[in-house]
């Protein structure tokens, strides 16, 4: 009887984790990857790390509005 309950929890529990690591690797990555580019920008131009600070700004803000689209086309689904 308690594998059946636990039968039916998996498909939500696996949803659950692909969205949390889907969110989660979709907010993180602009950061890094503008993170990154600041920082040889930086190096390229002998600056102080203003551009590396500016990448991450950058990135936060493109990684907020990622997930803010994601959890949009989500809604779309659940409604269709």
């Amino acid at each position: 009887m308690s594998t059946d309950k636990q039968n039916n929890n998996q498909p939500a529990y696996r949803l659950f984790l692909i969205i949390a690591m889907s969110t989660s690797i979709v907010l993180v990555s602009p950061v890094l990857m503008l993170l990154v580019v600041g920082y040889f920008v930086d190096n390229f131009f002998h600056t102080t790390p203003l551009y590396m600070f500016l990448g991450i700004g950058i990135g936060f803000v493109s990684g907020i509005i990622n997930v803010f689209r994601m959890v949009q086309l989500m809604q779309k689904r659940k409604k269709l």
